[in-house]
């Protein structure tokens, strides 16, 4: 919470490497983590071409990759 007032977060994940690393897990661990700090995180899996888009305009606030 920032003065009283939730605050939202984006995180980004990779879909191409999910059979290969536990990234949702992890990030609804730290999805968790951060709630309990009053900070709703989002979590977007996205493909290869929109992942590496989204990470170049910075529309993001938490990303994962390798």
């Amino acid at each position: 919470m920032l003065q009283g007032q939730w605050v939202s977060a984006r995180f980004l994940i990779p879909s191409w490497f999910l059979d290969c690393y536990p990234y949702k897990e992890q990030a609804e661990y730290i999805q968790g983590v951060l709630q309990e700090l009053g900070i709703d995180v989002a979590i977007d899996v996205l493909e290869g071409g929109l992942f590496n888009e989204e990470m170049e305009k910075g529309n993001y606030d938490i990303a994962m990759r390798n």
